[in-house]
């Protein structure tokens, strides 16, 4: 029952997006018919140029330590461990772009989160429902899967690669507004490698 349910949440989602009839009847037509095929549609549609974007917010959201706000997110989207800075020309435009990449898959949440002994109240990304990441774990999400150890390894790349960058940086209060993802990448990046370190899989190269 939850499971059907969930479809026709996303089946809404598309129908919400016709701004004709006859495109609402196209759109009807073609429904798929069980949740893994509107998933593997959903995930179908975004666009070649969003790829990368895409699976960088799947495994943050799944392997955070803990929920990512909207902008931290929308910050970690962008971050390529091989690149020396980012430039600034290749962030999102908007932290809601993150929503529009990964369509119903992601939801805007408001909880409680304690950022550097503090508790604030944040929009916070997550999966829209627990059956997204039962799929992006399984063989069926293609080249979006994504697994612990991947998932892992490509956060904590990020954060060092994230915290090289600000090592030129006279560090303020406009920093962190400026860099979302500082904060995170300071605090958290060695619960990420605890948890790599501990994989009977892991890389000895990260120890060194």
């Amino acid at each position: 029952m939850i499971g059907r349910f969930r479809w026709a949440v996303c089946q809404l989602d598309t129908l919400r997006a016709c701004k004709k009839v006859s495109a609402v009847r196209k759109a009807l037509a073609q429904l798929p018919k069980t949740l893994d095929e509107t998933y593997a549609r959903i995930l179908g549609n975004i666009p070649e140029s969003d790829h990368d974007e895409a699976l960088s917010i799947f495994r943050w959201i799944a392997f955070s330590h803990r929920p990512l706000t909207l902008k931290e997110l929308a910050e970690a989207s962008v971050v390529r461990p091989e690149d020396d800075c980012i430039d600034p020309d290749d962030r999102l435009c908007s932290a809601e772009d993150v929503l529009r990449i990964c369509h119903s898959l992601v939801s805007v949440s408001t909880e409680n989160l304690r950022i550097t002994n503090t508790y604030t109240d944040c929009d916070v990304v997550l999966f829209a429902h627990f059956s997204v990441l039962e799929y992006l774990t399984s063989d069926m999400a293609g080249p979006f899967k994504i697994s612990d150890k991947s998932a892992n390894t490509h956060i904590i790349a990020c954060c060092f690669s994230y915290l090289q960058q600000m090592d030129q940086l006279k560090l303020s209060e406009q920093s962190l507004e400026d860099y979302p993802l500082l904060r995170y990448s300071a605090e958290h990046w060695f619960e990420h490698f605890r948890k790599l370190e501990a994989s009977s899989q892991s890389d000895t190269n990260w120890s060194d």
